[in-house]
């Protein structure tokens, strides 16, 4: 083991773990996450129709879901069916691990 550099007025640090230590923890928490299964929830924003704003604010849907447990992903754009630079709708992509 080696001794980490101090910082004043505080006792040296001894490194305790070795980098095959190391390597093993990151192994395990990138497997970890490799074999983690998720579950999706997708949510539509549509917009007002004369004024063409969201019915909801995305950032409140957003905390919101947060508070569930979901972890947001992405906002799809709306699409540009309806006229040039007119969208209809966002839709709001959220995960969470599944409980197994």
């Amino acid at each position: 083991m080696e001794l980490l550099s101090t910082v004043k007025g505080h006792k040296p640090i001894r490194a305790v773990a070795s980098a095959n230590a190391a390597a093993f923890l990151c192994y395990n928490l990138v497997k970890k996450e490799l074999f983690l299964m998720y579950e999706y929830k997708f949510v539509k924003i549509e917009f007002k129709k004369i004024s063409g704003r969201p019915t909801e604010d995305y950032r409140e849907v957003i905390k919101n879901h947060a508070k569930e447990g979901w972890r947001f992903i992405q906002i799809l754009t709306p699409d540009f069916t309806t006229a040039p630079g007119m969208g209809t709708y966002y839709e709001l992509i959220f995960e969470r691990p599944q409980n197994t």
